[in-house]
């Protein structure tokens, strides 16, 4: 059984800071991705859509977002996908009344007035799948929904669960509960809502997932975006996909100009760089990509520093294109410094001079000693229980010790550098 998950759609909103060229353009808005995903729900024949909450904006927005949703939402109907939603902090009143406008027969709204409710996905009168979910009733609720959850697991099919929430943060107004708490309860998987970052969320037992925001609104949310195929097997929730349908995507990038030694050179790195993250999003892409927004930072020791003022300039313009998608950059942040005269550093008794004798010795290949008692504190913190799952428990190679004694070396002898500049 095949299905498709998304939340946060925020109809009648669409993304910002994109170039002036494209600030009207009807691509970049929430309805122009619901409209991608009804299309794409419909090419995967899947058997139904989970709405996960916020699927309006806010209720000024209610007329705006009627028409497409409604649009979207008898489309599927009409190629026999079911929907199901909850309502979140966002729609906890406007999907109510546009469910009122919609065929009860293919659109499941459950948990009105915070009440835990169940549909069930029925094929020649059968039920392939039950869904359970929860609406919000009033834009903040401080208390757990879970705690009224009392509902009979079902027998004859599986279950999801389908709930906007913020998990793990005490206090929360957004219907706060707890992975432990979720995952306690008899279902095959979550879809929940209300975080705009997509995935799964970490742990053993039951899927945890959160869809995101199809589309990636702005700088704050990078990455991939789009909607999650699902697929059911022997009451399993069994494969998750992230489907890669916005048509935006945010990132920071940040280009070495190290060693370059005039502005010419400087200005020779930058466009391949940009090219290079393009040619990336849009081979991670579904075909969907049109614009990737850029925040860019330069590092480096370079010759060019004094007239970066000019690189920088030309950057801001550039448009690289490839694919049907354009790069822009939205901002450039200078990090660069002047070259360093490590021979003359050191020769100085005090700090700056100790790094840079340290770092010829480990350019020459020197302190062997060092390295093996980096690499030995190194693997104590990869043992360590809350590393441990990420990295492993291996000691790093001597490869990758040097490498990070060498950033390391860097990193404190230009902080040094700039306080002696500063001063």
């Amino acid at each position: 059984m095949k299905l498709l998950a998304t939340a946060d759609l925020h109809l009648g909103r669409r993304a910002a800071r994109l170039p002036p060229e494209l600030a009207d353009d009807g691509r970049f808005s929430a309805a122009a991705v619901w409209r991608t995903i009804v299309d794409r729900a419909i090419e995967e024949r899947v058997e139904a859509l989970l709405l996960a909450g916020d699927v309006v904006d806010r209720d000024n927005r209610f007329f705006e977002s009627l028409a497409p949703l409604e649009q979207g939402l008898r489309r599927l109907a009409d190629s026999g996908v079911d929907t199901f939603a909850v309502a979140g902090n966002h729609d906890f009143d406007v999907l109510v009344r546009v469910a009122e406008h919609l065929p009860a027969e293919r659109f499941h709204l459950l948990g009105r007035g915070g009440r835990w409710e169940r549909a069930a996905l029925l094929r020649d009168g059968r039920p392939l799948l039950h869904v359970d979910g929860w609406s919000f009733p009033r834009e903040r609720i401080g208390t757990d929904p879970l705690a009224g959850y009392d509902l009979t697991p079902p027998t004859e099919a599986p279950l999801l669960g389908l709930l906007h929430t913020e998990l793990g943060v005490g206090g929360s107004p957004y219907a706060p509960t707890t992975a432990g708490a979720l995952r306690s309860r008899p279902v095959a998987g979550w879809v929940l809502g209300h975080v705009h970052a997509p995935g799964l969320v970490a742990g053993e037992g039951v899927p945890l997932l959160y869809p995101g925001s199809p589309l990636a609104f702005d700088f704050r949310e990078p990455g991939v975006h789009g909607a999650w195929l699902l697929e059911l097997a022997e009451g399993r929730l069994r494969s998750t996909r992230l489907l890669a349908l916005s048509p935006t995507r945010y990132l920071d990038l940040e280009t070495s100009l190290d060693g370059a030694a005039d502005a010419e050179e400087a200005r020779g790195r930058v466009p391949p760089a940009l090219r290079a993250a393009l040619a990336g999003a849009v081979a991670e892409g579904d075909g969907a990509l049109a614009c990737l927004g850029l925040r860019l930072a330069l590092t480096g020791r370079t010759e060019a520093k004094p007239r970066l003022a000019e690189v920088l300039a030309e950057v801001e313009e550039d448009r690289p294109a490839l694919g049907g998608a354009v790069a822009f950059v939205d901002t450039v942040v200078d990090r660069t410094r002047p070259p360093a005269d490590l021979a003359r550093l050191a020769g100085a008794d005090d700090p700056a001079g100790a790094l840079a004798r340290l770092r010829a010795a480990l350019e020459a290949g020197q302190r062997p000693e060092l390295l093996e008692a980096l690499a030995r504190r190194i693997a104590g913190v990869r043992q360590a229980p809350a590393y441990a799952a990420l990295s492993g428990a291996e000691a790093p190679s001597p490869e990758e010790t040097r490498a990070l004694l060498l950033t390391a070396t860097d990193t404190l002898l230009d902080r040094l550098l700039a306080q002696k500049e500063e001063a």
